[in-house]
């Protein structure tokens, strides 16, 4: 019952460290044609000067901007969606091994202690494996934005 969450820390952490690879690359790029677009306005200043068109540049550039900050809330959803499973699940996995705990208590096969003891071990256990499975979505997703490098 210990192991029960790891399927799951698995399955979600793969499911969303892929998410986070293509938003992540997308937001990259976005940002990237973004900045294009300001370092042109830049560079030819004096011809967007002549032609009054620093309205319209501004325009251009916070739009492509909007484009970079829906990216970048679409990633903070995911992360955050991920670092809410990360902690539900081995919770629940606890809150189900002190639920048959409780049972085994009662019946005499094990003794307060002995379910104490097991389930500090089950929160070390826990803790690291969720801690992996954030890393490995970190990792996935600085893979997918450091691609355009």
């Amino acid at each position: 019952l210990t192991f029960l969450a790891v399927p799951f820390l698995i399955v979600s952490s793969r499911l969303v460290a892929n998410r986070m690879y293509t938003v992540s690359k997308k937001c990259v790029n976005a940002n990237a044609d973004a900045m294009k677009q300001a370092q042109d306005a830049i560079g030819n200043v004096r011809v967007v000067k002549n032609y009054a068109a620093e309205p319209y540049e501004l325009k251009e550039f916070q739009a492509k901007q909007q484009v970079v900050f829906g990216m970048e809330v679409e990633r903070s959803c995911y992360d955050s969606f991920f670092k809410g499973m990360n902690q539900c699940w081995p919770l629940l996995s606890a809150s189900v091994v002190l639920f048959y705990g409780s049972f085994l208590i009662r019946s005499g096969k094990i003794s307060l202690g002995d379910l104490t003891v097991f389930m500090m071990y089950q929160t070390q256990v826990l803790k690291h494996m969720g801690g992996l499975a954030d890393h490995y979505a970190k990792i996935i997703g600085a893979l997918g934005s450091a691609e355009k490098i």
